[in-house]
């Protein structure tokens, strides 16, 4: 992880740890989540949802995405960006590479252009000798 979101982490960590000594006191339900209500008590998958909508529109994302969509971006921009497919599935914590390539990593207009470069470059090599041997 980059470290401007560990530092983001630790200090929810470290806000989480001061509530449960000194704001709630022996009250806190501790279940381990970083992501809870001020008591501990884990958040509600509908309540989360509403929120990660309302994070969406104030980033101007309109479409209408599932949490589990970023999983997918995250893939697919990963790879486009050249970051090594192994890299990407264990990251993804998937046992099967073929699921990473399978159901994680779409192409992108980006990724079409790029291999169409590569692909006039390795042509251009080779035209000068195709078209005298003709």
């Amino acid at each position: 992880m980059d470290e401007a979101i560990v530092k983001l982490l630790e200090s929810r960590r470290t806000k989480q740890e001061q509530i449960k000594k000194w704001y709630l006191k022996g009250a806190y339900q501790d279940n381990g989540l970083m992501f809870c209500w001020e008591d501990g008590r884990s958040i509600h998958p509908r309540v989360f949802l509403r929120h990660f909508k309302m994070l969406l529109l104030k980033a101007g994302i309109t479409k209408n995405l599932r949490f589990h969509d970023m999983r997918h971006t995250f893939a697919t921009l990963a790879i486009e960006s050249g970051v090594p497919i192994k890299t990407v599935q264990g990251m993804l914590g998937r046992q099967n590479i073929q699921t990473t390539l399978g159901i994680y990593a779409h192409v992108t207009a980006k990724m079409r252009t790029e291999a169409a470069k590569i692909m006039t470059g390795h042509i251009s090599k080779h035209l000068p000798k195709m078209i005298s041997n003709q």
